[in-house]
């Protein structure tokens, strides 16, 4: 392995940043955290071509200033991560517990070998896609005009999530608890979960919506709104509310089925419940399952 140390917390660097093979960033004498920067507009990659490992208890810091990427197929690993790139993408893997990434005009791509909190994730230009192999909590993932993809083994939303197009939602061992959530047009919005998938925020959806569940699926905000069709495929109790009109597309419920909307309630496919249903839609709305 090689070693770095840094006598300052702040480093800037005018050409390629590249680690050839393992390498361990030293904090910095005064502590707090360390910092590599790249500025330089024809040269500014940061190339992790090998795995590198922050023996500081503090936060490292990444960052491509100028026209270069954050990419490589080695691992970073720190306690706290900071990724940053201004023109550029990142693309890499990851073992660490906490990880805020910014492209400004670029996408982002993460794996992560374990559990992950994403603290602030945020593409202005494109998508933001985050694979973890164990339970991911989300404070803030943003791809303005892009697609979100989220996979770990849970999903705890504590913040905000905004897509410029699609959000795909993945809990490969546990469940997903989704806060406030918008997908601005054309926003589909797919959640799979192995457990349940349940809210403490309002979801604003203006595409479709897909809920697959190994659990039961409560979504019962009062100002949810789901603007397209709602296709739902679960083992449990499923509960929706709508602030407007609901759709349901084709979907299979092992389970009761309660719908509450202040708008109409129709459907758009064949659905098979094998519980109970309770549809309310207010006094003045329609009730229309004619499949």
């Amino acid at each position: 392995n090689q070693s770095l140390t840094l006598q300052a917390a702040s480093l800037g660097l005018s050409d390629t940043l590249t680690f050839f093979s393992p390498s361990i960033i030293a904090e910095a004498a005064n502590g707090g955290g360390t910092s590599l920067a790249v500025n330089n507009a024809s040269l500014g990659n940061i190339n992790v071509d090998a795995n590198v490992a922050f023996s500081g208890n503090g936060v490292l810091s990444l960052a491509s200033l100028g026209n270069g990427s954050l990419t490589g197929a080695g691992v970073i690993s720190a306690e706290s991560l900071v990724l940053e790139v201004a023109n550029g993408s990142i693309s890499t893997a990851t073992n660490v517990s906490a990880l805020t990434a910014t492209a400004t005009n670029g996408s982002i791509a993460i794996s992560e070998a374990d559990a992950i909190t994403l603290t602030n994730l945020t593409s202005a230009t494109g998508n933001v896609n985050v694979t973890a192999g164990g339970g991911t909590t989300v404070e803030a993932v943003e791809a303005t005009v892009g697609d979100v993809a989220l996979t770990g083994g849970s999903l705890i939303f504590n913040g905000t999530t905004t897509a410029g197009r699609d959000l795909s939602l993945n809990a490969t061992a546990d469940g997903v608890n989704l806060a406030t959530s918008t997908l601005f047009f054309p926003g589909n919005l797919a959640v799979t979960a192995t457990g349940a998938i349940t809210q403490n925020g309002s979801l604003n959806v203006s595409g479709n919506t897909a809920l697959a569940a190994g659990s039961g699926i409560v979504l019962t905000d009062a100002t949810n709104t789901f603007t397209g069709p709602v296709a739902i495929n679960a083992t449990g109790d499923v509960s929706l509310s709508d602030a407007d009109t609901i759709a349901i597309a084709a979907s299979t419920i092992t389970g009761n089925l309660t719908i509450t909307a202040a708008g109409a309630i129709t459907d758009s496919g064949a659905i098979t419940i094998t519980g109970g249903t309770t549809l309310a839609a207010g006094t003045v709305n329609d009730i229309t399952l004619d499949n």
